[in-house]
């Protein structure tokens, strides 16, 4: 875990002492991290930098190195440094110090580099000698790196909030928020702050006295318009990057943490790691009803590995007080990044209220790029080419909240029609907008926003350049069919591949025993079904009653808002969300959270 500060004062303002900002930093999150976080300050004339941070367990590779070329920093780690400067024969020996020499690469032959860099990557870093700061993100963007332009300092972090500790306030932004709570996730490079910008990807920023020169190279132009390849050679081209994905982290972990659900994306993942030979131990979450769980449980028998099923948690706190808490602190950690449902069982848990450095994660996340998701989403094959950009909108403003004030509504459809339109400037057509607004849109920013909600270093294999140039140069309308994944596991696990998936298992399935039952102890203390409160009784495959929960428990909090109009009824109709909060699901996470927002941004929250 590690959330960092870059900064220097601008417009003759006073410089602020790293040391002291490192205090504010680590006081500010001290209310959500176990004790023992270490805080590091560099300054370099008038650019300053401060982390905090807790180490990743089972994670060798340090995130800071220094030797006599220089120091680097990696906010978010570069899993693939080992293998690129190895192709160029400038790994350093003996251990030295890899995130060195790749800043040094970075200077010299940064469009090479980051034609192959997998994301996410982040790296801070400066010369011995040197009277310079640089930065540089992967080229997608997929390093959750915010640059403040506001007023006063100039900063760049990975935390929103942060920024808080060099006296910045946030002012968050209607539209944003608005588009935020429709599709889940912050469009185009927006923050939901006013002055604060998602840096673009392939960004390299240069700090000197005479001010930032900032340079781009951007590689999503070749990655998603790849050289003719036979149909074998790109499913070649898709098993071997995940395989290299894979292989590059094991050189730096001890024994992950894979999760294996009963879909496609985390057994492929799981199944090279088979063929790897690697030690890992797998994990699902969930109640054992779960098909999920059941096939999950069935596929680590078949294989002979370690499993481990996670049904605890999940459940927010029994008392309005833990439920602001829980919502607060989750602002503070993600400022709004984070799954709008789960803001309330942020830290809920009792004895687990503090984020510790987290594991080395391996997950099937961002595999969507290999299974045309937006066009399955839309059933691109029944619709003429020019229909497709209307039929995601309607379907992406259908989970639009009904309580959200009309004007915003339209603002929403507008924004989210621009991006869908940045596929033109890569000369996209076909469905091929489609896929990249599931490459540019979903994944670079709900994707990076889910990872870095995490707090231990997350691998994702489906996220690297030859996986995706693989994927575009397959037959776009195959891609729906899952070809990369029915390929690479049928190959590496053919047990698996023939075993049934969440989306094809049926009762009937359950009855014949082919997907056997599992059992998992009951906690101890842990009270039965009747001994519950009403919103804790709950029919199969959910933890909690949604709508008894905010009647029984969080209703004080909306009473709370409704009384107090403010950042929640610039975003909502004031007289439909009093009308419909109790019909429509969300709604109610939704207004405590944009209620609560203006306090925690404040600092009189958590």
């Amino acid at each position: 875990m590690k959330t960092f500060l870059l900064w220097r004062a601008r417009d003759g303002a006073p410089e602020l002492a790293p040391a002291l900002v490192g205090e504010r930093l680590a006081a500010l999150y001290a209310p959500i991290l176990e004790p023992g976080a270490t805080l590091t300050t560099r300054s370099v004339g008038d650019v300053h930098l401060a982390w905090i941070e807790l180490p990743v367990l089972g994670f060798h590779a340090p995130f800071f190195e220094q030797d006599e070329h220089g120091w680097a920093f990696a906010p978010d780690y570069p899993l693939n440094a080992r293998r690129l400067l190895r192709a160029r024969e400038a790994l350093p020996k003996n251990d030295g110090s890899v995130l060195v020499r790749l800043a040094c690469e970075l200077e010299r032959q940064r469009e090479t580099l980051l034609r192959d860099l997998i994301p996410p990557a982040a790296l801070i870093w400066s010369r011995a000698r040197s009277d310079e700061v640089r930065v540089q993100n992967d080229g997608l963007g997929q390093a959750q790196l915010y640059e403040h332009e506001g007023r006063g300092p100039w900063a760049l972090t990975n935390r929103p909030c942060a920024l808080r500790a060099l006296g910045i306030m946030l002012e968050p932004v209607a539209l944003d928020w608005a588009t935020r709570f429709t599709t889940h996730w912050f469009p185009q490079h927006t923050s939901g702050f006013a002055g604060i910008s998602m840096l673009a990807g392939g960004t390299q920023l240069r700090l000197t006295r005479a001010g930032i020169e900032r340079s781009r190279f951007d590689p999503l132009g070749e990655w998603v318009h790849p050289p003719a390849r036979s149909r074998e050679d790109n499913l070649e081209l898709g098993r071997h990057a995940l395989l290299n994905h894979l292989s590059d982290a094991m050189e730096l972990w001890e024994k992950p943490s894979v999760g294996l659900s009963g879909g496609w994306d985390s057994r492929c993942v799981a199944a090279c790691l088979r063929v790897l030979g690697a030690d890992f131990e797998l994990r699902v979450r969930g109640q054992e009803t779960h098909f999920d769980v059941l096939i999950s449980a069935e596929l680590a028998r078949m294989a002979g590995l370690p499993h481990r099923i996670k049904s605890e948690g999940g459940i927010p706190s029994a008392t309005v007080a833990g439920l602001r808490a829980s919502l607060a602190k989750a602002l503070l950690w993600q400022a709004g990044n984070y799954t709008t449902l789960k803001h309330k069982n942020f830290l809920a848990k009792a004895g687990k209220d503090r984020l510790d450095g987290g594991v080395v994660n391996v997950m099937g996340q961002h595999a969507g790029i290999g299974k045309a998701d937006f066009a399955k989403k839309i059933r691109a094959w029944e619709h003429p080419e020019g229909r497709f950009e209307e039929h995601l909108l309607a379907e992406l403003m259908a989970d639009a909240p009904p309580i959200l004030r009309p004007e915003l509504r339209d603002a929403v459809r507008e924004t989210l029609r621009a991006s869908y339109r940045a596929a033109r400037d890569y000369g996209l057509a076909g469905r091929g907008p489609l896929h990249f607004f599931f490459l540019n849109e979903y994944t670079r920013r709900w994707g990076s926003a889910t990872a870095a909600g995490q707090t231990g270093l997350v691998v994702t294999p489906f996220l690297t350049p030859d996986f995706i140039r693989a994927c575009y140069g397959m037959p776009e309308a195959e891609l729906v069919e899952k070809p990369m994944h029915r390929y690479i596991t049928g190959l590496h696990a053919p047990d698996w591949a023939a075993y049934p998936y969440t989306d094809q298992a049926t009762e009937d399935d359950l009855r014949s025993g082919l997907i056997p039952p599992v059992e998992v102890p009951r906690e101890e203390g842990e009270a039965a079904e009747q001994d519950l409160p009403r919103w804790r009784q709950t029919a199969r495959h959910r933890k909690f009653h949604y709508k008894y929960y905010w009647k029984d428990v969080g209703l004080p909090l909306l009473e709370e808002a409704f009384a107090q109009p403010g950042f929640w009824s610039e975003l909502f109709d004031p007289d439909m969300a009093r009308e419909q909060w109790k019909t429509c699901k969300g709604a109610a996470d939704l207004l405590a959270i944009s209620h609560l927002l203006p306090q925690v941004l404040a600092g009189k929250l958590p």
